[in-house]
């Protein structure tokens, strides 16, 4: 990576995975998992509301994994 001086590509390159990831786990909360329960034939109720909010909070731990990952891949 320091060798051709692709640290900042590396970065641009895990942010993006990154922002997918979230985007498509979103649509997952919000449209394809309340369509599986419902054709499962479960009632909405308290908790599967609860699973459609999308919390940023929920997902640091991802985020801090990713780039701690990045960081040791280049800097040792």
């Amino acid at each position: 990576m320091r060798h051709f001086h692709l640290e900042a590509w590396w970065y641009v390159v895990c942010l993006l995975l990154l922002t997918l990831e979230i985007g498509l786990l979103n649509i997952h909360q919000r449209i394809t998992f309340p369509e599986l329960i419902a054709y499962l034939g479960y009632s909405e109720n308290e908790k599967l509301r609860e699973t459609l909010r999308f919390k940023l909070s929920d997902h640091i731990i991802n985020i801090g994994i990713m780039f701690l990952v990045v960081y040791f891949t280049i800097y040792k």
